[in-house]
């Protein structure tokens, strides 16, 4: 009898012989259905926790609506995304110590849950200043926890799937976590009035759980013993003056052009707040806001993951577009456009700013992957992810720009970001 995960794998591969394998071992070739099948459920279980719990979208309405200050909120993506990256050098030199490196991202998987678990709590707090503080304290042990995530998940992927299969993997996860996101919209749209407390409670503790099974379903992943040689190194060449940076021109160049598209990660949290503050908080318009990332996903997970496969240089560059020119429109529509049906328009252009986030999470992870080979592999997304973090953290500097040009100058520094962070992925190497 044929076992449920060669049959997913087969039926998801669209390839005449689904065991060609490109880039592993034949050992990780023989078990790449399993791998495959786990990875694919673990990565669906962790997308479907972020959207529950996403940074860009729960975590700013969370604190809309208890009247947090808008420093908080403007906290939320710089300490999400900056705390997973800067660590990544000591954790990938720690890594290259560990035959079997699954382990590292079934830990901060846990870790991660537990996080997610504890933000409830804050409410306990006496008032907002201080929920907002607990909870951006335990955001911050939630990245450095998926610092772990980030670079083994990566080191395991290049082990255990074939070239030409990976983009495909992460597109297929997002697509069917953008069918969760848009089923729980639709159940959100039979509420009314303003979102509840202990809805958005509901949502954190699930996304927790979500985690632990992550890291369940990732702990049955059939990994192949790895190389352990120089585990040091990649750490000790990065602070001896960052030689991988100055010898690895194709990596600077991603480096550098990874650091203008993440403008398409701050668009978001910005966008919405400008429906939240359009739409008065309504549950409504959180349904409107859910369903469009959920569409999102859904209908760009797969196309811009066999796209990657193809061409992520230029998945990352159509991303950047999109990002452009949705900031654009917005900045040049009319108040009371943005303000139609409760928040329809601003969800409209939230769609488009989460299709293009997609594309670059997308197309930046499978070129890094692609540019990298098994023996530098964990070094190269360590240090990619490390300078990245390192910038990253200077995005809660958009906060103070908001309070003091508004929201629409830190719009328009992001277009520009996303503008010239396009023009440059066009120019990146081919892999």
């Amino acid at each position: 009898m044929r076992i449920p995960s060669e049959t997913v794998f087969e039926l998801l591969s669209d390839e005449e012989n689904a065991r060609a394998c490109r880039d592993i071992s034949d050992d990780a070739c023989d078990v790449q259905p399993r791998s495959f099948t786990l990875q694919l459920l673990a990565q669906l279980a962790s997308k479907c926790s972020d959207t529950l719990g996403s940074s860009r979208i729960v975590l700013p309405w969370l604190l809309s609506s208890i009247g947090a200050p808008a420093f908080f909120i403007a906290w939320l993506v710089p300490i999400r995304e900056s705390l997973s990256l800067m660590p990544q050098l000591a954790i990938a030199a720690s890594l290259r110590k560990q035959p079997l490196r699954k382990h590292v991202y079934v830990l901060g998987a846990f870790l991660q849950g537990l996080c997610m678990l504890a933000m409830p709590m804050a409410l306990l707090l006496p008032n907002a200043s201080l929920t907002a503080s607990a909870i951006l304290i335990s955001l911050a042990l939630y990245s450095l926890a998926r610092g772990l995530c980030s670079v083994a998940s990566k080191d395991v992927l290049g082990k255990t799937v074939a070239k030409g299969r990976r983009g495909r993997l992460g597109g297929l996860a997002s697509s069917v976590a953008g069918v969760f996101t848009i089923a729980f919209g639709l159940f959100l749209l039979l509420s009314e009035g303003k979102t509840s407390l202990p809805l958005l409670v509901t949502m954190l503790c699930c996304a927790g759980a979500l985690w632990l099974i992550a890291a369940l379903l990732y702990w049955q992943v059939p990994e192949q013993a790895g190389a352990t040689e120089g585990g040091a190194s990649a750490l000790k060449s990065a602070l001896n003056s960052a030689t991988l940076l100055k010898t690895d021109t194709a990596l600077r160049a991603f480096v550098f052009t990874r650091m203008l598209l993440i403008s398409t990660a701050y668009a978001i949290p910005f966008l919405v707040v400008m429906v939240f503050a359009n739409a008065e908080g309504s549950t409504r318009a959180l349904a409107l806001v859910m369903l469009a990332e959920g569409l999102a996903a859904m209908t760009s997970g797969v196309f811009w993951g066999i796209y990657s496969d193809r061409a992520s240089h230029r998945v990352m560059a159509i991303s950047g577009l999109l990002t452009a020119g949705t900031l654009a429109a917005v900045l040049c529509a009319s108040e009371d456009w943005m303000k139609a049906a409760g928040g329809l328009a601003g969800a409209i252009a939230i769609y488009v700013a989460a299709i293009a986030h997609q594309g670059t999470r997308l197309g930046r992870k499978t070129y890094i992957v692609d540019l990298a080979d098994a023996d530098n592999r964990a070094a190269y997304v360590a240090i990619s992810n490390t300078v990245i973090g390192c910038f990253v953290l200077l995005g809660g500097t958009l906060g103070l720009i908001a309070q003091r040009f508004g929201n629409d100058m830190v719009l328009a520094t992001l277009l520009l970001m996303a503008a010239l962070g396009a023009v440059l992925s066009f120019r990146l190497e081919r892999v």
